[in-house]
């Protein structure tokens, strides 16, 4: 089985400087787990849903955290995607 068989072709993917609150609103609205981040269109990292669970999305509770979160949210996804990604021809 080569990984040709069995890859996403021309997955979704977002630009290094993208909100992660945009990035967040496309995994919901694409129903996708992860996102390639790009760099002048070369792959330097992913993000996924389990990277947003982190954050506590589902947590807070308080207007305090509320307003950390939403600061947060407007930081670039560069921010808190995986850099060490590993890619195949």
């Amino acid at each position: 089985m080569l990984a040709e068989d069995i890859m996403t072709r021309d997955p979704l993917a977002v630009d290094e400087s993208i909100a992660l609150a945009e990035a967040f609103r496309l995994l919901a609205e694409s129903d996708v787990r992860h996102l390639p981040v790009l760099r002048d269109g070369e792959l330097i990292g992913i993000v996924s849903d389990r990277d947003f669970r982190g954050l506590g999305l589902s947590l807070v509770n308080d207007v305090k955290s509320l307003d950390a979160l939403q600061q947060r949210m407007r930081r670039g996804v560069s921010d808190l995607m995986n850099g060490s990604v590993i890619s195949v021809d």
